[in-house]
């Protein structure tokens, strides 16, 4: 489990700085589908950081309690939701987020100590 969870952890610091380097792209840059037919930069950090904001909020909680984990959300509707709410939004506000809740979300991880499975 350590192992898995230290490949998590340097895995979600890297992201926050390769995150926090985005604020260099251009509106142009930040809203063009990364390939024809594919999601762009925006909408990319937006389904990340619904995803993050889902982990913390609804299934992070009832870790430490030792209760059950809720069912996820509709993953269709969450990432048509965080696509369309990254449009959206300004580039500093979607970029701020990601970094403030994938921030949030490494305490619990760095603290949790137990093993468990999903599913």
């Amino acid at each position: 489990m350590q192992r898995d969870k230290t490949y998590v952890i340097k895995h979600y610091k890297k992201s926050l700085d390769w995150v926090d380097n985005l604020r260099g792209l251009s509106g142009k840059q930040w809203y063009m589908p990364i390939e024809p037919e594919k999601w762009s930069v925006a909408e990319v950090i937006g389904h990340l950081l619904s995803w993050d904001d889902f982990v913390l909020n609804h299934q992070i909680p009832f870790l430490f309690t030792g209760g059950h984990l809720p069912k996820g959300p509709d993953v269709a509707h969450l990432n048509t939701m965080a696509a369309k709410k990254s449009r959206e939004q300004a580039i500093e506000e979607t970029l701020n987020d990601f970094i403030s809740t994938r921030s949030r979300l490494l305490q619990p991880i760095q603290q949790w100590q137990q093993s468990f499975k999903i599913g």
